[in-house]
Formats: structure tokens, C-alpha cells, sequence
């Protein structure tokens, strides 16, 4: 046995080293710049710290800084820190203390004379992306602040960031924050690129995307408010307001209302030899005429009850521009010839829509929009080409012709009255569920039928016809006794206008009307009026109408 000699206090004794605690501990060797570690009460073995010339590293051999980490998960879920840093605070009372749970601090050397053309970085986060794969989303910093529990946070501010020369030096250019310019150069596609971008703030009472509290605000290129394609360097969509100041033109003057009016010019000299005096300022534009849908100026109107406008005074002097018009179901709204229905919004016709015919003539019928009337000697009147009916968007008053008589048949009835006209234009659409007619009338003993009448429709968007529209020619009147009977009369004209037009669907009808019964005995009767399609000569039908669709995104330019 190894003894030891101690002295203490000038009294030598001698301590055998059995007299101190043994522990054995064992190891199966070590690995060069590796720091070993307890792995249990008398196993050493190495640890994941490496050590190399002053440089740790964490999960690699080469370290290249001071303290170097490297992580490599290879799970696909849940959520993993390559570093995780935290500071519990729990003072004993109210505290006015600083706390940090990370600090990093890039400084020079006091006294140091040297200059630096690179940057310094206090810190420097990053994500870099290596794989093929896609990647959803990658945050280079991110800062949050959250309040987990019942307390109360004064000022949360997820980023502060504050400049600070709190010496002798001087700082040239300082950026409270700088967004670099994107690098795209390695061949690949950057879609869109935003140097900032807030998302929608929830309401929270004052919430503000960008608040700035005072100072210059400089922006370069275009502006856009409510638009993403500013062609100007301020694009607004929308309405700018002024509360006060006004504006500032670029030669300095101010102007604090639109309505800007010159002075009045002076009063012309009196007297037949007088000098003309100045002519006085222009007068203020007068407000716009409706444009073809109107201006909505009679709000929204449903006709719910049995309605005859061909009788009402107050609506016959009253305003046809309206927002939104509807004929309920079941209800019959007659409507004189000629009337132009206008509405901003949409045109529902559920119920029926009946044009009125105006009175026809005995001796002298009227021809309508046909080429020639029917007369009163048999002859029918001519109708239209179909370019010639497409063009009638603005029908007049009198649309069908109306029928004729037969002066050498004692007995002999007028003819049957032409059918009215009625233009319907709605802006946002029109449905037809019941239906709108416009037929010429049924000519009496031995007369014509009236032509059929004008019927229009216009929308800038889609028409739903499943109801029905009529424009046909009315019948030729019976025969007397054993005599021919009257000529039916010639169909009307039924127009579509409207980005679906062509599949607007309903049943539309544009026939002649048919030739009136009667014998062989004698030639007598009178001839059809016309309208798009000609009227029948005696005991002859109409021909029929037309039916157009004009298929257009815009109908405007066409009234």
C-alpha cells in the first residue's frame, strides 16, 4: 500500500489513501474535441458538444463561429425549434426592471481606427430552401407578442425597431426599416413581389393598417387607392374628400368649392344704334336627360291590382324612370301605345301587359310603320324588309297598320285597329313570366284585320322569357251575306336586345292574321293592314312578322 506523510500544525502523521472514498468510472474511450458527459453514475461517454480552436459546435464537427448549431429534423409533422430560449419572469414584487430573453450584439472595438466597408448585423435571420419540393410558406423573422391570460399589456408591439446615435459621431442615412430589392438571377420566377403587405385588420375599434404620427412620407412610382393598377402617380377609386384647406393647383391657387362661377358680364348699350355689349358668362350646364334605362327618378314600383294607364291622368303626366319595375302575378296593367318603360335595375313582368289600340279611321287608315296603307278598296297594305323592321326602335304611336274597308259593300264595318307599341329597357335584366301583347284588332263586317304592333326589349344583362309576347295581326272581318270577307292583318315585329338574346327562351308569336270567312258571290271586303309582314288582300291571310334577336353585350349605342 502508497502512503502519504501530512503535516499539520508541525505534527507529522501518516494517512493511508484507503481512508478516502473509491469510485471507479469507466469509459471505453473518448473521441478528440468531443466534451464527454455522464451517462450515468460512472459511465463517461461523448457528448454531442464539439469543441475546435475555441469554436463549439452543436450537431457538427466543423464549426465555423463560436457557437454553431446545426438541426436536422426529419419527422413531417408537428413543430420543431432548431433553438429554444426562455426566460421565466417571476418577480417577488411589482417591478420596473428590463427583461430580454435573446440579446445579440455586433460591436466594434472601443478605440478601434479602422473603417468598414462591409455591413455589420446585430442579427441575421434566414431561411434558405434546398429541395426540389414546394414549400408553403418561409418567415425569415417573425415576432409575435401574446397575451395568454387574463393581464393586461399596455403596448404590445410585435417588431420595435429604433435607431439611436447617442454620441459624438454622426450617422448619414438612417432606415428606421429597409426592404432590399428582390434577387431573382438564378433562373427561376418570382410571381409577385410586395415590399410590404398588412393584412385586412379585424375589427378591433381603431384599427389602422399604416399609422403614421407625424413627419414627411415620400412615395416614388404610382399610388394606387382601391386599385392594384395605378396609372397615374395617385390613382384613387373612389371619392376624394377634402374637410378643409381645399385644393392646390400647380400654379398656387387654392380653390375650396367646385362651384366656381364668373362675374356677370355688363348690360349691352340701349337704342337701335347702340354698340352690342359683352356677352355675359356661360350659364351653369343644365342636369343630363336620362340616358336610355332612366335615372331611376320613380323608385321601385310593383303594380299588384288590375292597373289601366290608358285612363290615368296622373300617370299618363307621371315619371316611367324607374329603379326597379314589376307587374305582380295575376294582374293586368293595360298601357297606351307609344310609352317608354326605363328602369336602372330590372323589369319582372309576372302578370300581363296589354297595349291599348288606338281607334281606326273608316275612310282613312292608318298606315302604322308599314310602307303603304290598306285603302278602301281592297287593296292590303305592304310591310317591311327585315332590315327595314330591325331598325324601329323608337315605334311610334301608331305601329300596326290598321285594316280597310270596302265603301261599295253596304254595310261594311271599319277595320280592325293596329296594334300599339311599347319599348322596355332594363338595365340589370328583364324576366317575362306572364305575358306582354301588342295584337292588331279583328277587323269588323267585311273589313281588314289591324297589322300587329312593335314590341322591344332591351337589358345589358341576361332576359328570362318563359311567359309569352305577342305581336300578331288581327282577323279579316266575315263576308256579307254571300260576298268575300276581309283581308287578315300583317304580323308585327318582336325585338330582343341583350347579351343572351339569342336564347332568351318564352314563346313569341308575330303571325298574320287569318282572311275573314265569306262566300264566292261577289268580290267585296277590305285588304289587311300591315305592319313588318303585309296585310291580306280580300279573303286573304296576313303574312307574318319578324322576330329579331340581337345578341349584344351593350345595347346603348343602339338607341
Amino acid at each position: 500500500m502508497r502512503t502519504h506523510a501530512l503535516l499539520v500544525c508541525g505534527i507529522a502523521a501518516v494517512i493511508p489513501l484507503t481512508a478516502f472514498a473509491q469510485k471507479t468510472v469507466t469509459t471505453s474511450g473518448g473521441t478528440a474535441n468531443v466534451v464527454p458527459k455522464y451517462s450515468g453514475a460512472s459511465t463517461i461517454i461523448d457528448s454531442a458538444i464539439f469543441e475546435d480552436n475555441g469554436n463549439v459546435g452543436i450537431g457538427t464537427t466543423a464549426p465555423t463561429s463560436p457557437l454553431h448549431v446545426v438541426y436536422g429534423p426529419t419527422a413531417s409533422s408537428g413543430i420543431f425549434t432548431g433553438g429554444f430560449i426562455q426566460s421565466t419572469i417571476n418577480p417577488a414584487a411589482n417591478s420596473n426592471a428590463t427583461y430580454t430573453g435573446l440579446k445579440t450584439d455586433t460591436t466594434t472595438k472601443s478605440g478601434n481606427i479602422r473603417s468598414f466597408s462591409g455591413p455589420l448585423f446585430g442579427s441575421l435571420f434566414a431561411v434558405d430552401h434546398y429541395g426540389s419540393g414546394s414549400l408553403a410558406s418561409a418567415y425569415g423573422l417573425e415576432g409575435e407578442v401574446s397575451n395568454r391570460s387574463t393581464g393586461t399589456v399596455g403596448n404590445a408591439y410585435a417588431l420595435w425597431l429604433q435607431l439611436q446615435n447617442t454620441a459624438k459621431g454622426a450617422i448619414t442615412n438612417g432606415y428606421g426599416l429597409r426592404i432590399g430589392a428582390p434577387v431573382n438571377n438564378g433562373g427561376g420566377t418570382l410571381t409577385n413581389f410586395y415590399g410590404i403587405y398588412i393584412e385586412q385588420p379585424s375589427a378591433l375599434g381603431s384599427s389602422y393598417s399604416i399609422y403614421s404620427a407625424g413627419g414627411r412620407n415620400y412615395f416614388a412610382g404610382a399610388v394606387g387607392i382601391g386599385t392594384s393598377a395605378p396609372s397615374s402617380p395617385l390613382t384613387v377609386n373612389g371619392v376624394i374628400q377634402s374637410t378643409s384647406g381645399g385644393v392646390k393647383f400647380p400654379d398656387g391657387s387654392m380653390q375650396t368649392t367646385a362651384e366656381v362661377q364668373g362675374p356677370a358680364g355688363p348690360q349691352g348699350a340701349q337704342g337701335p344704334a347702340g354698340p352690342t355689349g359683352p356677352t355675359g358668362p356661360v350659364g351653369r350646364q343644365g342636369p343630363p336627360a336620362p340616358g336610355i334605362w332612366g335615372d331611376g327618378s320613380a323608385g321601385s314600383v310593383t303594380i299588384s291590382s288590375q292597373s289601366d294607364w290608358d285612363n290615368n291622368v296622373a300617370i299618363q303626366a307621371g315619371d316611367l324612370n324607374f329603379t326597379n319595375f314589376t307587374v305582380a302575378s295575376g294582374v293586368t296593367l293595360t298601357i297606351p301605345s307609344g310609352v317608354v318603360i326605363r328602369a336602372t335595375g330590372t323589369v319582372t313582368i309576372a302578370g300581363d301587359i296589354v297595349l291599348a289600340t288606338l281607334p281606326a279611321s273608316y275612310y282613312t287608315p292608318q298606315p302604322g310603320i308599314s310602307l303603304s296603307p290598306a285603302d278602301n278598296e281592297g287593296d292590303a297594305g305592304a310591310g317591311l324588309s327585315l332590315l327595314q323592321a330591325a331598325s324601329v326602335l323608337h315605334p311610334p304611336m301608331y305601329a300596326g297598320g290598321a285594316g280597310g274597308t270596302d265603301s261599295n259593300a253596304p254595310g261594311t264595318g271599319n277595320g280592325g285597329p293596329g296594334g300599339g307599341s311599347i319599348v322596355v329597357r332594363g338595365q340589370s335584366g328583364i324576366t317575362v313570366a306572364g305575358n306582354i301583347s301588342a295584337d292588331g284588332g279583328n277587323g269588323s263586317t267585311s273589313s281588314g284585320g289591324g297589322g300587329g304592333g312593335v314590341i322591344v326589349l332591351a337589358s345589358q344583362n341576361d332576359m328570362n322569357v318563359t311567359g309569352s309576347i305577342s305581336v300578331n295581326g288581327g282577323s279579316g272581318g266575315s263576308g256579307i251575306s254571300s260576298c268575300q270577307g276581309g283581308g287578315g292583318g300583317g304580323g308585327g315585329i318582336i325585338h330582343l336586345l341583350g347579351p343572351n338574346a339569342a336564347s332568351a327562351g318564352g314563346s313569341l308569336t308575330a303571325n298574320g292574321g287569318a282572311a275573314g270567312p265569306g262566300g264566292i258571290g261577289c268580290y267585296s271586303g277590305g285588304g289587311g293592314g300591315a305592319s313588318a309582314g303585309n296585310g291580306g288582300g280580300i279573303a286573304a291571310p296576313g303574312s307574318p312578322g319578324y322576330i329579331i334577336r340581337t345578341p349584344i353585350s351593350d345595347p346603348s349605342a343602339l338607341f
